[in-house]
């Protein structure tokens, strides 16, 4: 007996936003909550901590991104619009946004990204970029 089982046009994780694709054409749309010494900033700029991160995670991945500063609230109600794709901003893993926004896993054991809830293509090579850098 042959049983054939085939996954035709199956691609995981599900990515209903098209994340990866919407980087990569228009630039990754970060949310900054300034919380230094995660997010800072001043005259010069942005930096911190979690700029850094996704600073060395688009270099790696060859997409721009753009720097959107703002409120919790105001990055969460853009989140869930998908006018941004992550929220930085020192949030823990036991955030009060949990409710309303999806959490990477722990990228120091302590401190997570707030992306959008459900399945994302773009959380998964995030996590996995997180994961491999944290030996450094």
């Amino acid at each position: 007996m042959f049983i054939n089982i085939s996954f035709v046009g199956c691609e995981l994780p599900k990515d209903s936003r098209d994340s990866v694709l919407d980087a990569q054409i228009n630039g990754l749309k970060i949310g900054v909550v300034v919380n230094p010494p995660f997010t800072v900033h001043d005259n010069t700029g942005f930096s911190g901590s979690e700029i850094d991160l996704l600073q060395e995670f688009c270099s790696e991945k060859s997409i721009t991104y753009q720097l959107i500063e703002g409120t919790e609230s105001e990055l969460i109600k853009k989140l869930n619009k998908a006018d941004i794709h992550i929220i930085i901003g020192g949030f823990k893993k036991n955030t009060i946004w949990q409710e309303k926004a999806g959490l990477t896993k722990t990228y120091d054991e302590e401190h997570v990204l707030l992306v959008p809830k459900g399945e994302n293509k773009l959380v998964m090579e995030l996590e996995s970029f997180m994961e491999k850098n944290k030996a450094r």
